[in-house]
């Protein structure tokens, strides 16, 4: 699964919100799936951008090893 930027994300919802183009529009633009478009447009709907920041889920060698 790859891994999409904040910046990139940023820019594929203002591009949306400021009617560049629908779901899949975009998609094609950016070479994304149009179901990922729309997910990040519900996430700043409900969150703001804050909510389109990665997760940071990263652990430990230890904790790795411990699980």
């Amino acid at each position: 699964m790859r891994k999409y930027t904040f910046v990139f994300k940023k820019k594929v919802v203002s591009d949306y919100l400021n009617n560049e183009g629908g779901y899949k529009y975009l998609a094609h633009k950016y070479q994304i799936n149009r179901t990922l478009v729309r997910h990040w447009v519900r996430i700043y709907n409900y969150h703001g951008w804050e909510g389109l920041v990665g997760g940071g889920k990263s652990y430990t060698t230890k904790f790795k090893l411990d699980v």
